[in-house]
């Protein structure tokens, strides 16, 4: 336990319990955050998760429980997470169920998963809300790609109306989408309703769009109706790079023509870099300056928006980054929160990296401002340090920090991040399917509740393609833009990395 003595005087500490069933089930026992004020003697609640995992090592049940003054002190379930595996350890169902304050049900989450080796073949995802007693299902089937393949989609209340949404994807030989149909149904005490649409799309060799169709079916005609239609134009330098792009639209017996909706200018070096992206709408323009080093790392990113009214590009973030000679990230700065007025950034965030010889990250430290409000300032300090004593694997030790403080006062948070022995830190191998994939990647993270952040990287080590999602379970990225090739994926949470390889056909 550590604190910080201030106006006001907090205490945050995690208290972690490991024990061990007959059956071979880890179960490890989290408790977060006192929080005590002037009077030590007065704590506002207590929080804890509970952890459980399978012979293997896979997380089972997720348990989140609190308690406070108000419910004299009694456990409470806020909800509970339960996860079945296959022999491959590929996920096969996740239920969560959401727990009102008197403990009866509000909701109740089921997704199954349906695989064939290691592909998926099917996901199933039911919820059910008992305040109205309703709720929704969705199916989503995949072809041998991991494409889309049908989506069928259930909505029922309890005025005794059910909905259904059919759609039905086809692709054409370069793996590209062309054709959507969808049938929705609406099912009433006394009839039924029908109406039928589709998507047909024209797209380049790269499956880049560049005519899409919409239309409805008359079912007094029993034909097809053209509504609208999307357009994409495109031109490129002669190394290929796309150095402009436009959106147009027209609806049929509205328009004569088609109507533009945006248009992006690209500025690109002779790498094939973007230097300069200008999106001009009618109603906003952005602008976004990119710079990057020999290795084509981005080292910088200025975003603007422009002020009709004045006449001016107006800030809205920056970034600047650097990478030491292996292309790891050591430094970052990041702006926000622009003033017109003192033509400032009030927020602003600078991360510091260091690794090992290795290229291991061992040590990470961000400080994060928030100054819009002089009255009520926002400061973080964050410390999180790495040991690899788990066979190379990336485990942070017990000196994770994060210091708040938010005007006058001031939060210590020290987390007591399990060791070596914890199953729960250790470092994973990513399965990726399909591999090779043209179109779409998918893989699995077992932690449910849990931010991902995802880097691909290039044989050569470059990175190509980041993104964050906001939790675990069932992960789909789209490569279609990728060269064909070799690349490494990295998925990364607060406490464990995944690595995985794939091949772009």
């Amino acid at each position: 336990m550590k604190y910080i003595t201030s106006i006001l005087l907090i205490f945050n500490f995690n208290i972690i319990l490991l024990s061990q069933n007959e059956e071979g089930l880890i179960s490890r026992e989290v408790t977060k955050e006192f929080r005590l004020y002037d009077d030590p003697s007065t704590v506002e609640y207590e929080y804890r998760k509970l952890y459980t995992y399978d012979g293997n090592g896979f997380l089972s049940k997720l348990i989140s429980e609190q308690k406070s003054l108000e419910n004299n002190w009694q456990w409470l379930k806020s909800w509970e997470d339960s996860y079945i595996y296959t022999s491959k350890g590929q996920i096969q169902k996740s239920i969560t169920i959401r727990f009102n304050v008197d403990q009866s049900l509000n909701s109740k989450i089921t997704t199954t998963y349906l695989w064939n080796d290691n592909q998926l073949v099917e996901r199933t995802y039911d919820i059910y809300w008992s305040l109205g007693h309703f709720g929704y299902s969705e199916k989503e089937v995949f072809d041998s790609h991991g494409r889309k393949k049908q989506r069928i989609f259930t909505d029922y209340n309890n005025e005794g109306i059910t909905r259904d949404y059919i759609s039905n994807y086809r692709y054409d030989t370069n793996g590209c989408l062309e054709l959507i149909e969808d049938l929705h149904s609406e099912y009433r005490l006394s009839d039924t309703l029908k109406s039928r649409a589709k998507q047909v799309f024209i797209q380049d060799e790269s499956c880049r769009p560049i005519l899409t169709e919409y239309w409805t079916y008359n079912y007094n005609t029993e034909l097809f109706e053209l509504k609208f239609t999307d357009k994409y134009e495109y031109r490129k330098d002669p190394k290929g790079n796309i150095i402009y792009e436009s959106y147009s639209q027209k609806t049929e017996g509205v328009d004569d023509d088609f109507q533009l909706i945006y248009e992006v200018f690209n500025t690109v070096d002779e790498k094939g870099n973007v230097l300069l992206t200008e999106d001009i709408r009618q109603d906003y323009k952005t602008r976004v300056e990119m710079a990057y080093n020999d290795m084509s790392l981005m080292t910088e990113i200025r975003y603007f928006f422009w002020d009709f009214q004045n006449e001016v590009w107006i800030p809205d973030f920056e970034s600047y980054s650097k990478f030491d000679q292996d292309s790891n990230l050591i430094e970052n700065y990041f702006y926000y929160s622009f003033d017109t007025i003192t033509n400032t950034f009030f927020g602003s965030t600078h991360n510091i990296i260091q690794y090992n010889e290795n290229n291991q990250k061992i040590y990470e430290e961000q400080q994060r401002e928030n100054l819009a409000n002089p009255n009520n300032p926002i400061i973080e300090h964050n410390i999180a340090r790495y040991d690899y004593e788990c066979n190379g694997r990336s485990v942070r030790n017990t000196s994770m920090e994060l210091i708040s403080k938010r005007g006058s006062e001031t939060l210590y948070f020290y987390h007591d991040i399990p060791s070596c022995s914890d199953l729960f830190s250790q470092q994973q191998e990513l399965n990726v399917f399909p591999n090779p994939a043209s179109e779409y990647i998918h893989f699995t993270i077992n932690e449910i509740n849990e931010a991902i952040a995802v880097s691909i990287f290039n044989i050569d080590g470059a990175l190509v393609y980041q993104f964050n999602n906001s939790s675990g379970g069932l992960i789909s990225a789209w490569i279609n833009n990728l060269e064909n090739g070799t690349y490494l994926i990295k998925a990364e949470t607060s406490n464990k990395t995944y690595l995985g390889k794939f091949i772009k056909i």
